[in-house]
């Protein structure tokens, strides 16, 4: 009898088959369903039951038909009998084709999945709340770079990967997540083995039961770092764009293809004065208002504008002038994307300071031009008189009296040179800053004495009375450079006289400070001349400037009077201005000048002062005597040195040499027993410098007074630097040059 150890359903035993165990041992089956398999099939069920029958366990295994396609689960079962002799095993059939389809399907769909998941860079995982168990997606574990087998996910190894700027935002999230079931999507970074970050989109979503209680939040995140660093590229990109355009000086506008705008910078919005209330509009219309009030010629800029736009890519440059004088340059370019224009940008420049710096160097050069002019006049004019008044003086029958008269116009006229190139000189001084200014005691009363003498012979046959008055009270001796101040103050009254032809020039005084210490002294000039215009008249203190030429060629001059005389005012700490002036009425300057601590000297208040207390004037006249002097003269000019010794014989001086270049005068000095030497600078083979170095090399000690033509400050340090003891500049003064030797000769000689 057979027992079946296991209960067996109706349904089961409906596709079951009986395999018995004949007596030789072969196994046979009662049941048509297993003919449908193919030999080896039939063989593996065989084997099923022989290893069932030996040990008593079921087996499980599945089989395909292929008669049928249907593929089966089959197991196998032991059937014993009341002895517990095994003799047969029973085999269940399950159909299970339509399962197995099934099960395909979901593996196509889950690799679908898979493979999507890992080309978009998306993973999931779900937080088992009763559980306390994280579980990550094969995506999740590639993006984290972590190995599934070896890496334990939990929410402490996870924590362990954020990076440490996010971790407090993710932590937050997923808090409040749990706690108020409250989904979120956030963007954070987490840290690979490598080092390397990753930037991660990460969306979770709470999963309740239906009492709402929290059984699992799922989440999905995607690695975006190409993105994210494509990203930060751009925005890195955009950021020096930004910050290139708002560096520039240029006021930047982008429009498109309608003329809207896009973008602009903010020096934009400052070169054309439009509140920023008005572009963060982006209303072209509105801004185009702004721009239209401003310039001189609307219409061509509209007009200029229309042209480009109807031709997205040409290019335009141009200059645009404001109705307040300013100057801008406009550059406009089409903005193209794939050889397509997109739209247009607009670059303005303001150029009003190179504009009117332009224009003024044009004004200068002109000035110049004109000045070079009116300096070939000045010159011309008295050395026409001098080669003129040379040539009277060869006529052998001229009277005495009229020689002297010729000899005294040709001084006037050498004295007139002299002055031009002085002012030349002066004023290219003023502009490299290289003013010398000696501050000693200047006396009021001998000022005044001094101007009087040199204008009154410049009033004779003019209808013109000079007044000298004084306001107030004011120091009869101030601190200033004497020399300066009567520069200053030569140049003003000779003006006043120059451009009056009746009426007076009045010299008024004034103390203008009542702090003794600190106080100044003002020359206010007043004419009756012909005037100026006001609106103009500022131009009269700019080098190389006039107002009008005619008034040269009228009155002659080579403009640089007053430039250089409010050069010197300012060194002597004040300045010039012109106070008033009236078109044929006349004019009034100031000058206002430092008087130094005048706390403890005599004040007066008018010219008729008491001459005993004015300083003793030292009578000089012997200073000019020269007996028993012996000179050296190198100099290469045979006129100069003609000229020096007619000089210096007629002031007894006993022995004059003269030497042609400096290589000359150092053998000649060396030789001789000379008591003083004038040393040329300019000569040939050895120069005044070289000599003089040489002289002083070989310990000459006598003095050498270097005189030259060269004037400037720059060639008298260095002459003195070579080792000359005075620098005398040319053309030659008869008494400086009688002064100097005898100083150098008596009293430097006596102070031994």
């Amino acid at each position: 009898m057979i027992q079946i150890l296991e209960p067996i359903p109706i349904t089961i035993l409906e596709s079951c088959v009986l395999l018995a165990m004949e007596p030789d041992g072969i196994l046979t089956y009662e049941n048509a369903i297993i003919s449908s398999f193919l030999p080896e099939t039939i063989s593996e069920i065989f084997n099923a039951c022989k290893r069932t029958l030996r040990t008593g366990e079921p087996e499980s295994l599945e089989i395909f038909s292929e008669l049928e396609r249907k593929t089966y689960s089959c197991r196998t079962i032991s059937v014993k009998e009341t002895n517990l002799n095994t003799k047969a095993a029973f085999v269940t059939f399950h159909d299970v084709t339509e399962r197995k389809k099934q099960q395909e399907f979901l593996k196509i769909r889950e690799k679908s999945l898979l493979d999507a998941q890992e080309i978009a860079h998306i993973g999931t995982w779900e937080w088992d709340v009763a559980l306390q168990k994280l579980s990550w997606s094969d995506e999740v574990y590639r993006i984290y770079g972590e190995n599934k087998k070896t890496f334990i996910v939990s929410y402490e190894n996870y924590a362990k990967k954020i990076h440490p700027e996010d971790f407090k935002k993710v932590k937050g999230a997923i808090v409040n997540a749990i706690e108020n079931k409250q989904g979120y999507d956030l963007d954070e970074r987490v840290l690979r083995p490598d080092g390397s970050v990753r930037y991660l989109h990460t969306w979770c979503q709470p999963v309740t039961d239906d009492s709402g209680h929290l059984i699992k939040l799922l989440g999905v995140c995607q690695d975006v770092t190409d993105f994210k660093l494509s990203e930060i590229s751009l925005e890195q990109t955009l950021s020096l764009l930004r910050a290139t355009i708002e560096s520039t000086a240029d006021g930047i506008l982008v429009v498109d293809l309608e003329g809207k705008i896009v973008t602009f910078n903010q020096k934009f919005g400052e070169l054309w004065k439009i509140p920023q209330s008005v572009l963060s509009l982006r209303k072209d219309n509105r801004a185009l208002d702004f721009v239209l009030s401003q310039i001189k010629y609307p219409e061509k800029f509209i007009a200029k504008i229309q042209e480009l736009y109807s031709e997205p890519t040409a290019e335009s440059f141009e200059t645009l002038e404001f109705k307040d004088e300013r100057v801008f340059e406009r550059y406009s370019k089409p903005q193209m994307i794939n050889n397509k224009p997109v739209g247009r940008v607009w670059s303005f420049r303001d150029v009003t300071a190179r504009v009117q710096a332009e224009k003024a160097a044009m004004a200068a050069s002109i000035a110049k031009t004109q000045f070079l002019a009116n300096i070939s006049h000045e010159i011309r004019t008295p050395l026409t008189a001098v080669l003129g008044f040379s040539d009277l003086l060869a006529d052998s029958t001229l009277s005495q009296e009229d020689r002297l008269d010729l000899v005294s116009r040709v001084q006037a006229q050498g004295a007139n040179l002299l002055r031009i190139v002085d002012d030349i000189l002066e004023i290219s001084k003023a502009e490299l800053g290289h003013f010398q200014i000696n501050i000693s005691d200047v006396n009021i009363i001998d000022l005044i004495h001094e101007l009087k003498q040199i204008f009154l012979l410049k009033i004779r046959g003019k209808n013109i009375q000079l007044i000298f008055t004084i306001e107030g009270a004011i120091p009869l001796q101030i601190k200033s450079d004497p020399t300066r101040l009567k520069q200053i103050l030569m140049n003003l009254i000779g003006n006043a006289i120059k451009f009056t032809s009746a009426g007076s020039v009045e010299v008024e005084l004034k103390f203008i400070s009542s702090d003794k210490r600190k106080s100044q002294l003002s020359f206010k000039i007043r004419d009756t001349g012909i005037g100026m215009n006001m609106n103009e008249a500022q131009k009269i203190f700019e080098p190389f400037m006039q107002i009008d030429s005619s008034l040269t060629r009228n009155y002659g001059g080579t403009g640089l009077g007053l430039a250089l005389s409010k050069e010197l005012a300012v060194a002597l700490g004040g300045t010039i201005r012109l106070l008033q002036s009236t078109l044929g009425t006349g004019s009034t300057f100031e000058a206002v000048v430092k008087t130094g601590d005048v706390s403890r000297t005599t004040f007066i208040s008018d010219f008729n002062f008491n001459e005993n207390l004015r300083p003793n004037i030292k009578n000089d006249e012997n200073n000019s005597k020269l007996e028993g002097i012996k000179v050296l003269l190198v100099e290469d000019s045979i006129d100069n040195q003609f000229i020096v010794s007619q000089y210096l014989k007629k002031a007894g001086a006993s022995l004059i040499d003269y030497a042609n270049n400096g290589k000359e005068g150092v053998d000649k000095a060396l030789s001789g027993n000379f008591d003083i030497v004038f040393m040329d600078l300019q000569m040939p083979i050895m120069n005044g410098y070289e000599a003089t170095k040489e002289l002083r090399l070989k310990g000459y000690r006598k003095p050498i007074v270097a005189l030259t033509a060269h004037a400037m400050d720059g060639e008298i340090k260095q002459s003195m630097t070579a080792g000359c003891n005075f620098h005398l500049c040319k053309p030659i003064d008869r008494n400086k040059i009688i002064e100097t030797t005898y100083r150098f000769t008596h009293e430097i000689e006596s102070s031994k």
